[in-house]
């Protein structure tokens, strides 16, 4: 939302994107965030046998599968596709603004070869997160539903178990792969990349340059 902000061509907008608003917007998510996971406490138990912490209920755990796919798995994805197509849209428009009108038709093909290669990293990012997120909570409500209607061996627990903590680290690891998901995907984020490299391992040379001058004319 803060690139959706800074990249309006609506000044109004602009306004909303800086440190103060930044600020208690983070103090508001972390609130919302504990007032949403308020419920958690209250319905898990420590087990003696194995020693573990869990769900204590079956009907919780269902609530908690679909409650967790709509608002850990849906709603971020949705938001992060929606705001991210309208970024690129602000972003369009502003290159459209500063444009020369000798260059529009070079300018217009390379614009649209961005965009494809923003939207392509873009749809990547959220049908990735969106796979992870959803596949964890789905896989949850099939555990409390076959909980619910059918005992259960040793190997059935422990494989349900192991699947469940498989789905777990996967969504932890999910959020922290978009510098690899658009390196793999977009041959315009690597050369970015690159650039940002060369212009990084330059940066040594220029100033052993501006010393080595200095030396010459003392």
């Amino acid at each position: 939302m803060q690139w959706f902000l800074c990249s309006s061509t609506n000044a109004t907008l602009r306004r909303w994107s800086n440190i103060r608003i930044a600020s208690r917007t983070i103090l508001l998510t972390i609130l919302l965030n504990g007032l949403i996971y308020s419920h958690m406490p209250f319905n898990y138990t420590i087990f003696v046998s194995p020693r573990s912490c869990a769900i204590a209920t079956s009907s919780y755990q269902a609530f908690y599968s679909i409650w967790n796919l709509i608002c850990f798995a849906w709603i971020p994805t949705i938001c992060m596709l929606i705001f991210g197509l309208l970024t690129i849209r602000h972003v369009r428009q502003g290159k459209k603004r500063v444009a020369a009108q000798n260059t529009q038709n070079n300018g217009q093909r390379n614009q649209k070869k961005i965009d494809r290669q923003l939207i392509q990293m873009l749809i990547i990012q959220c049908l990735v997160y969106g796979s992870i997120s959803t596949a964890n909570s789905v896989f949850q409500l099939y555990v409390s539903i076959t909980n619910s209607v059918m005992v259960k061996n040793d190997f059935e627990k422990v494989r349900d178990n192991s699947v469940l903590s498989v789905t777990n680290a996967t969504t932890i690891f999910g959020p922290c792969m978009s510098f690899y998901l658009f390196a793999l995907s977009s041959q315009l984020f690597r050369s970015e990349l690159m650039n940002l490299f060369r212009r990084k391992s330059l940066t040594p040379g220029l100033s052993n340059t501006i010393e080595t001058a200095r030396q010459t004319t003392n």
